[in-house]
């Protein structure tokens, strides 16, 4: 398929069939420290930030993956290794390692587009997943952006619901 915005002139009209490239997240949004009040709202617009089944670029892969190691060293022989979050901390690296050379990451097909849903029966129910820790290191390396900083301070305003919904959990005696 042609990709609309590198390989056609881009004066040339956009084809039906053609895909476009969009910013996997839209780094280029400022920091809004009111994020932690009232929720994000620097998320909605066109990008994708599923992370997962994604094939990346193997050069791009190792050049960013080559990043993300040296952030997980704290000091010395201590490192961080998060447990989990490693496809939303590859995706992110990966578009602000190339954002400002002017590459776009991520695609939008054509219409009609494909559409993905999982149907996980309820012993296997999604649960929140915790950031924070991998966007720390996401943002020791790009801390330019304010769309990482939003993620984060999202993140850190999301503890005390956290803590109030697990205390519930506990006491109702739904705790899994």
């Amino acid at each position: 398929m042609e990709i609309f915005g590198s390989t056609r002139d881009k004066n040339l009209q956009r084809q039906p069939n053609d895909m476009q490239e969009i910013p996997i997240a839209p780094l280029h949004n400022k920091f809004d420290p009111l994020c932690m009040l009232r929720g994000r709202k620097d998320h909605h617009g066109r990008h994708t930030e599923n992370f997962d089944k994604k094939v990346w670029k193997n050069e791009i892969v190792q050049a960013t993956l080559a990043d993300i190691r040296d952030a997980m060293i704290l000091s010395g022989p201590f490192k961080y290794f998060p447990f989990w979050c490693l496809d939303r901390l590859l995706g992110l690296s990966v578009q602000a390692k190339y954002y400002e050379q002017g590459k776009i990451i991520g695609h939008i097909l054509p219409q009609p587009e494909q559409i993905r849903i999982e149907d996980n029966p309820p012993e296997y129910r999604r649960t929140k997943r915790f950031y924070v820790f991998a966007e720390l290191l996401l943002l020791k390396n790009n801390p330019q952006y304010g769309y990482l900083w939003n993620l984060i301070l999202a993140q850190f305003a999301d503890i005390p619901v956290r803590i109030i919904s697990s205390i519930n959990r506990r006491l109702s005696g739904n705790e899994r």
